[in-house]
This record gives structure tokens, C-alpha cells and sequence, in this order.
């Protein structure tokens, strides 16, 4: 299966593990697991492993991948990226401008200092404004 989506208990970060070259078809799976999560948890945090056999998208992947961000464009409020290979790291780079959420990337072995990261994030029905301050929504 190209992903496996979980929860992190008790930090409501969702955390998606990428396997394999992914389609449009992997999409179909995927998008009622994601849509589930989003739905239980509401705006959050997401962590998006690409796993160590991860290739990338075929073109048309790419596409739903887009789709995919959009639909969720204001769901998340941080995500972080963790890969091992500079293309991933450059992908993520060029992906932020098309997402609200702020991104970041992280190599593998910095996995506890993401899940931190993603922790300092505004909690649900919270607003953080730019001095750091949350406020209720």
C-alpha cells in the first residue's frame, strides 16, 4: 500500500508514510483515509514520511497530489516533511508557496525534533497570532 495513514495519540498529528511510486489510483484509497482524519480531528498537524522505498509520483499522482492539497488547503496548520534524499527536500521547498499550513522539512533521524516542531503548533479552535499569542477562534 503506497500509504498508511495513522494518528499520533494525545498530539492529534496525523501521520502519513509514503511507500512506492504513487498514482492516481493510490489516490482513491488514500483521499476517504485522509478525509476520515481531518473530519475526527479537524485542523491540525500533519507528518508526511516518505519511507526509504518512496519514488515519487507518475504524472498523474502529481495531479491528484495538487488536488489533494488544495482540498485540504486550510485543514492543516503545520506539516512536516521528513525524507532522506535532497529531491525530496527540494520538493517540499517548492511546494510551500501552495500551502497555507507552514512546512518544513526534516532528514529521517530527525524525527523527535519534527513531532516537537509540529507540537508548538496552535491547537484546534485556536488562532496563533504573530507574536506567538493563541486566541480562540
Amino acid at each position: 500500500m503506497p500509504f498508511d495513514v495513522k494518528t499520533l495519540p494525545h498530539q492529534d498529528v496525523l501521520v502519513v508514510h509514503a511507500h512506492g511510486r504513487i498514482s492516481k489510483e493510490d489516490y482513491k484509497n488514500f483521499e476517504p483515509q485522509l478525509d476520515e482524519k481531518v473530519r475526527e480531528h479537524g485542523h491540525g498537524r500533519l507528518m508526511m514520511i516518505f519511507e526509504s522505498d518512496f519514488e515519487g509520483w507518475d504524472p498523474s499522482g502529481m495531479l491528484e497530489d495538487r488536488k489533494e492539497a488544495l482540498k485540504h488547503l486550510t485543514d492543516m496548520r503545520r506539516v512536516a516533511v521528513l525524507g532522506e534524499h535532497g529531491w525530496e527536500k527540494f520538493l517540499t521547498a517548492l511546494s510551500k508557496p501552495f500551502h497555507t499550513a507552514e512546512v518544513k522539512y526534516f532528514d529521517k533521524s530527525q524525527h523527535d525534533e519534527a513531532i516537537r516542531w509540529l507540537a508548538e503548533a496552535a491547537p484546534p479552535g485556536t488562532h496563533e497570532t504573530a507574536g506567538g499569542r493563541q486566541i480562540p477562534e
